[in-house]
């Protein structure tokens, strides 16, 4: 998969960070590039990226904008009343060892902090710890994403905070996009497009065409079985699936929203085509990281990354849509100290009478002291039901909705700091 550009390169590497920077299962996904990167005489650790949507903690101690993994761990839906949920990443150090994937190290990387503050721990990382060599590993593609021209992107947070990053580290890096389409994403002629790209701009470095014998492949697979058990996601299924069929295979890939006890669930059908799904793509990234500067862009707390998304396009869903940022340290709080703002937008693919149900019930169930809508739903909600009891402060293309009048003085304030930030 990356022998082929160490050649080309004539560099030679001692030891490599893998980092999955799509959250969710990703800490796993690495796993395939970290026995390539082991196969070639390099010592690996490995990273995954933490959900904002989460609070996390490590032997009691709130997470920090890199965590080393062991001991106790545990994660929480970051919520007014926080919901425990299992928290796979728990089990790497285990499950890789048990597979005979020799990694060192285990991380999460959390962008809840800003970028600033990750891009400076990671470099204080990398002194202490030696590494020559940044591989970044996205299984679906979603890091590809061009904004408007990719309207089907889900979760878009931590593939683009990392993507810039990394793309800012004092070492060398590449991205190994693997499995593209089988996050029910991007779509295939999205997918052509961009990699026509990639080629003409020279960003493209290699392709190498997986299979189901390939050492990395096997030992994906057996970690796949171990992590399903606790969390099977999809990605990784899907990917192991086009390895054993050569042929596009056709999804619906569900979206849910939730809020408090309440869901919704969309379908979306899609195709995952065998001709890309199979090929891992090695790719320059800080090119990609500068054709990108749309999405991939330095933020200094989770609203801010969550409102200057949104102002690439509505449509895309989010990691964070529907849920809550707290306005202590600047937004950053994982305490839930200060006021609770209710991010109240969810993605414009979704149905409008769903989209107007969610909206509805958000704003007359929320436990939040505020609610962040777009102008453009608050317009439409005024026909539906009365918004005469919340107060509306105007915030750009958003509106800020004061649900709990106690905290009424601070509207502006909120209002004023997403205007500059959607502005």
């Amino acid at each position: 998969m990356l022998k082929k550009w160490f050649r080309e390169s004539g560099k030679r590497y001692r030891k490599a960070l893998a980092i999955g920077i799509g959250s969710g299962n990703d800490m796993f996904s690495v796993g395939s590039v970290a026995v390539h990167l082991l196969s070639s005489g390099i010592e690996t650790d490995v990273a995954g990226v933490l959900s904002p949507m989460a609070v996390h903690t490590y032997q009691g101690r709130i997470e920090r904008a890199i965590n080393t993994i062991r001991g106790d761990m545990k994660r929480f839906i970051h919520a007014p009343t926080p919901v425990p949920i299992r928290f796979v990443d728990a089990s790497a150090p285990k499950f890789y060892k048990e597979v005979g994937i020799g990694v060192g190290k285990y991380f999460d990387l959390s962008i809840r902090f800003g970028t600033e503050k990750l891009i400076l721990d990671l470099e204080r990382l990398i002194e202490t710890e030696g590494y020559d060599l940044i591989v970044a590993v996205d299984v679906g593609g979603d890091v590809f994403a061009r904004g408007r021209k990719d309207p089907t992107v889900l979760t878009p947070l931590a593939d683009f905070a990392l993507l810039y990053a990394i793309s800012r580290l004092p070492v060398d890096s590449v991205l190994v996009g693997i499995g593209l389409g089988t996050d029910g994403e991007l779509r295939p002629t999205g997918m052509s497009e961009i990699l026509a790209g990639l080629r003409t701009d020279g960003s493209l470095i290699s392709e190498f065409r997986l299979s189901a014998t390939d050492p990395a492949v096997i030992a994906l697979r057996k970690l796949y079985e171990k992590v399903s058990a606790i969390r099977k996601g999809n990605t990784m299924g899907r990917l192991l699936q086009t390895l054993e069929v050569d042929q596009d295979i056709p999804i619906r890939h569900r979206h849910h929203s939730q809020i408090g006890g309440r869901s919704w669930n969309v379908y979306y059908d899609s195709v995952i085509p065998g001709e890309y799904a199979s090929i891992a793509y090695v790719v320059n990234l800080k090119m990609l990281a500068e054709s990108r500067r749309e999405t991939a862009f330095a933020f200094s707390n989770p609203l801010e990354q969550y409102v200057r998304m949104k102002r690439v396009t509505t449509e895309w869903a989010t990691e964070l849509d529907l849920g809550y940022v707290w306005s202590d340290q600047d937004w950053m709080s994982p305490h839930r100290e200060g006021y609770c703002l209710h991010l109240l937008v969810p993605s414009r693919r979704i149905p409008f009478e769903t989209r107007m149900e969610i909206l509805s019930h958000g704003i007359r169930k929320t436990e939040a002291d505020y609610a962040l809508v777009l102008n453009d739903d608050i317009a439409l909600l005024s026909h539906r039901m009365s918004l005469s009891q919340y107060p509306i402060a105007p915030a750009g293309a958003f509106g800020i909705l004061t649900i709990r009048r106690g905290g009424a003085g601070f509207t502006e304030t909120i209002a004023d700091q997403v205007s500059r930030y959607h502005d």
